[in-house]
C-alpha cells in the first residue's frame, strides 16, 4: 500500500479494537490515535516509522504490538507502561 499518514478523522472511532496498517508508508502516528483506547492490537510492521508512537499509554488495553521492520532505534520508557501487553514485535 502507499499510506503515508493516518488520518485524524480515525480517532473518533473509539470502539476500534484491531488496527492493521501494515505494509504502508507511514512515518508518523497521528497523536489522535490516542482515542482509540480499546485497541487490543495494532499492526504497524513494514513501515517508515522511527520512533515508537508517543499515544503507546493510552492504549490500557492493547495485548499485541507490531512495530517489526521500521527504523525504530529506541525504545521510550512509556512503551513500558503498557501493562496488558503480551506480544511485542521489533524485528
Amino acid at each position: 500500500n502507499l499510506i503515508r499518514s493516518i488520518p485524524a478523522a480515525v480517532g473518533v472511532l473509539t470502539a476500534v479494537e484491531d488496527l492493521s496498517m501494515e505494509h504502508n508508508r507511514l512515518k508518523t502516528i497521528a497523536p489522535e490515535l490516542e482515542n482509540l483506547t480499546r485497541l487490543r492490537t495494532l499492526r504497524l510492521a513494514y513501515n517508515q516509522l522511527d520512533v515508537v508512537p508517543p499515544c503507546m499509554e493510552a492504549y490500557v488495553c492493547l495485548t499485541h504490538l507490531d512495530l517489526s521492520h521500521n527504523h525504530i532505534t529506541i525504545l521510550p520508557p512509556e512503551l513500558f507502561r503498557c501493562i496488558s501487553l503480551l506480544h511485542l514485535l521489533l524485528d
